[in-house]
């Protein structure tokens, strides 16, 4: 790797600063979040970094210059919202930590600095080893490399984007590119190895901001063994050292999920908290429309359990303008696709012109056997998660009044539209199976595996009152 250590110090840290100034402003103090309000930042951080550098390569300015002039808006951002995070104030919510025994909370802070040593550690070792082979260097990494050698999003790029025997994905959002192509800003050119620096780096933020959520809805033991399943998850351990963007839409989950149990708790900031989290994981990958989708589909269901809001739930309320920031980073994708008329090789059809809810209806019976046999077999049954997904499903089961807990029916409702939808996307695809399964399938649906941890850990906590 080329990059020295200066130089690496530049292309972590300014996201990170950019991000504190942005947390400034959205009035979320480090008071309000202990462990995640660090992993809040990095998202924040990377945003604006990634808004900045997207409108960097569509003015084609020279990419030689960009860590200069980011640099300038970063800390531009530290100082003018540096007076607002003194000044505003956040009572912490109560934690399971504080109350828990002598020994709980130092085996909570021993797994919680142990597994972010680890994360740390897969961070170096992914620099290590080049981008050469795998999605990662054919879609995402191609990419940015495509934007340095044309200097931006110019007609050369745009000819090569077109090539599907170059591209095959060219409607696939830029934020994972844009991360790459930052660590060749810094570089000074094209390297292999530094490429994922900034993307790997979001396994550290993923860890806080996991912590800090389970941290507030188990006790520090339960919190500890979950958090360390998930951290040795073969799983885990790829997404923490590839420059595929499945870590990326974890990351913005968990946030989402932690703005959303703050939004059930009364709480002001929930709402920016849901809204970073949600802008973070849409922009990632196109998945995120499915999973945003089925978010609202369990809200709505969640509405009319006994209890619920039912249609008072769709009453708009002044919070709701915070859905313009992750609409913003759907409209830069959306936009960007029909003006240069990509499409997405899934919804889009197959070479005999079907779209997706045809080849669904054609596809359905012959399809959902294998693939739901699939899925149980390599997802919710498999070796290394099984304990986690049956533990849930009990839970359901046994204790089924378990599911009108105000602040969780949404998202159990969530992640089981998650789950079917993403099924039904494998059933409509117009690839081949098991082809498609096996080199994706399971790595999208270990996204959903950080939001079943922090449920099963709720699970376990009695119902407050």
């Amino acid at each position: 790797m080329s990059l020295g250590w200066l130089q690496l110090a530049g292309l972590l840290g300014l996201p990170l600063v950019a991000g504190i100034g942005v947390l400034a402003r959205m009035r979320l103090p480090l008071s309000c979040a202990r462990l995640a309000w660090l992993a809040w930042a990095w998202v924040a951080g990377l945003l604006v970094l990634g808004l900045f550098l997207y409108a960097w390569v569509l003015a084609e300015a020279p990419l030689a210059r960009a860590p200069l002039a980011f640099g300038a808006i970063a800390l531009a951002l530290f100082a003018s919202g540096l007076r607002k995070l003194k000044a505003s104030a956040s009572a912490p919510l109560e934690d399971t930590v504080a109350r828990a025994p002598t020994w709980e909370r130092w085996l909570w802070r021993a797994s919680v600095f142990a597994i972010l040593a680890l994360a740390v550690s897969r961070v170096a070792a992914s620099a290590a080893i080049p981008v050469l082979e795998g999605d990662e260097a054919n879609y995402w990494t191609l990419r940015a490399k495509l934007l340095w050698q044309h200097g931006g999003i110019s007609a050369g790029f745009l000819a090569d984007s077109v090539d599907t025997e170059l591209i095959y994905h060219p409607a696939y959002p830029f934020f994972n590119s844009l991360l790459q192509l930052w660590s060749f800003c810094w570089a000074g050119g094209i390297d292999a190895f530094a490429a994922r620096i900034a993307i790997v780096a979001c396994g550290p933020a993923l860890w806080l901001a996991l912590a800090g959520l389970l941290a507030r809805v188990a006790r520090p033991c339960v919190g500890a063994v979950l958090l360390w399943i998930t951290a040795t998850l073969p799983l885990t351990q790829s997404a923490s050292r590839f420059a595929e963007s499945d870590l990326l839409s974890a990351l913005g989950m968990v946030v989402a999920l932690d703005g959303w149990l703050r939004v059930r708790a009364d709480r002001g900031e929930g709402w920016r908290v849901l809204a970073l989290g949600c802008a973070f994981f849409l922009w990632s990958k196109n998945e995120g429309a499915l999973w945003i989708a089925a978010a609202l589909a369990g809200t709505l269901v969640a509405a009319f359990l006994p209890g619920g809001a039912r249609f008072a739930v769709l009453r708009p309320r002044r919070a709701w303008l915070w859905a313009l920031v992750p609409a913003l980073f759907v409209a830069l994708t959306a936009g960007y696709n029909a003006y240069h008329g990509f499409s997405n090789d899934l919804t889009s059809g197959d070479y005999r012109g079907k779209g997706m809810l045809a080849l669904l209806v054609e596809q359905f019976p012959e399809r959902t056997a294998p693939v739901l046999a699939w899925f149980a077999k390599h997802v919710w049954f498999d070796r290394d998660t099984v304990v986690v997904y049956v533990a849930l499903l009990a839970v359901l089961v046994a204790r089924p009044a378990w599911i009108r807990r105000r602040e969780l029916n949404a998202p159990v409702f969530a992640l089981l539209f998650a789950s079917a939808g993403l099924v039904l996307v494998y059933v409509a695809t117009p690839h081949p199976i098991p082809q498609h399964l096996e080199t994706s399938a399971h790595r999208v649906a270990w996204t959903l595996f950080p939001v079943a941890i922090v449920l099963l850990a709720r699970a376990t906590e009695p119902e407050r009152t």
